[in-house]
């Protein structure tokens, strides 16, 4: 089962000039499945850590309520290296694929998007449950502002509604912000031209600002803020606690040690970064 997903991705990478990372592709992938290759203009990519061979997952089918074509693509980081790929088949997937369990977080966000085909690439939580007019809001808000690069959505936690974790990665912002970071890794989208001639993600951070990451490589590259936005109508509700591999004590302590890294990496400029775009987002308001 690996030889299409290798050539696959042997094909994207080349495509994208990210040829050098095949070594770790074939270093991660251990199964998974290639259903289609059809064309449509939006991939969502789901992601899961830390999942059994028969978890369901339930993200496609209720995309696929919406009156929004699109190729679906699920990477599975598996809790044990000895597991056979035997369910791969079973998630209702156009590709899937499963990679090991030492697998960097953000390798399995890059190879899923190297098995894109879409111009817009949707970046889910595996775990998570997409709400109705998620990929419409998506589609609506880059097809209405054409500088639009990439986009962020709301992750509801049931009983955290308020929560936001720093001045950036709020899970939730006021619906009238027009203009944020795209700081959200459950709950994003991007231009897929935009997302490989960056680079993708930095697959060296832990889970949690990978995308907080990424927008700031974008606002170094295009200092506009019209080119990041905030959809409030694109929405994903997380269950923590009744996951499997993610209890919510172990998600939040997870994103701040994800924060305090890019932090430090960053020379501690990061909450400047946050301060920045809140100043601009008021200056925006009526």
């Amino acid at each position: 089962m690996l030889t299409p997903l290798l050539e696959l991705l042997e094909s994207s990478m080349a495509r994208h000039g990210w040829s050098g990372r095949m070594f770790g592709a074939r270093q991660w992938l251990r199964g998974g499945s290639l259903a289609s290759m059809r064309a449509t203009p939006v991939s969502v990519v789901a992601i899961r850590r830390d999942v059994q061979p028969d978890s369901p997952c339930d993200v496609f089918d209720l995309l696929k309520k919406e009156d929004v074509p699109f190729q679906s693509i699920l990477a599975d980081i598996w809790g044990e290296d000895d597991m056979t790929a035997s369910g791969a088949q079973e998630n209702g997937a156009d590709v899937h694929l499963v990679l090991s369990s030492s697998a960097p977080w953000y390798t399995a966000f890059n190879l899923g998007a190297a098995c894109a085909g879409g111009e817009l690439l949707v970046f889910l939580s595996g775990a998570a449950t997409p709400q109705a007019g998620l990929l419409a809001a998506y589609r609506g808000i880059f097809q209405a502002h054409p500088e639009t690069l990439a986009a962020r959505g709301v992750l509801h936690i049931p009983g955290l509604e308020d929560c936001a974790c720093q001045v950036t990665g709020s899970f939730a912002l006021a619906d009238e912000t027009e203009f944020w970071p795209v700081d959200l890794d459950e709950n994003m989208a991007v231009r897929s031209e935009t997302f490989f001639a960056l680079g993708g993600f930095d697959e060296s951070l832990l889970g949690g600002y990978g995308a907080l990451d990424f927008s700031i490589r974008l606002f170094g590259r295009r200092p506009d803020f019209c080119c990041q936005r905030y959809e409030p109508r694109a929405r994903v509700v997380l269950e923590a606690p009744a996951k499997p591999g993610l209890p919510l004590e172990d998600y939040l302590l997870q994103r701040q040690r994800a924060w305090l890294q890019l932090n430090d990496s960053l020379k501690r400029y990061l909450e400047l970064y946050g301060k920045f775009w809140l100043e601009h987002a008021r200056e925006e308001r009526p």
